[in-house]
């Protein structure tokens, strides 16, 4: 799978707009508070790629008509499950405990939880041992 957080997730819809048809690419996609300030452009082909999307609802790195720009596309051009998450009343970069004014506690953990039922859905892995951050 491939996963990452506001830049990285940015990354991850660039990965999946680009790479999304090609054969033994990632087998699922995790983006969480991504910018898609022209980080969607159409899709080249058909998305194989399993793809979950988490954001605020006030984040304006991915407002309203990106969004719905995505969910379009995704919809016109995926052969695979997708799904948004977007947390009401909530900024750019929620999951940053750094970022005093934009971090929430309850849509971290919400979008934690989102994106591990997404993978255990994807990967058939629900032990909950295997998401420790220990090694």
């Amino acid at each position: 799978a491939i996963l990452g957080y506001c830049l990285g997730g940015t990354g991850v819809v660039h990965y999946i707009n680009v790479a999304g048809e090609k054969e033994g690419g990632a087998a699922a996609a995790v983006s969480i508070h991504p910018s898609l300030l022209g980080a969607w452009d159409k899709p080249l082909g058909k998305i194989n790629i399993p793809s979950i999307f988490l954001t605020g609802g006030n984040d304006f790195l991915t407002g309203p008509q990106a969004m719905a720009s995505l969910e379009y596309d995704m919809t016109s051009a995926s052969t695979v499950q997708w799904e948004t998450n977007r947390y009401a009343k909530i900024d750019h970069a929620f999951t940053n405990w750094f970022a005093e004014t934009a971090y929430n506690a309850r849509a971290d953990e919400r979008s934690w939880n989102s994106m591990r039922t997404f993978l255990a859905d994807k990967f058939g892995q629900s032990d909950e041992s295997s998401y420790s951050w220990e090694s």
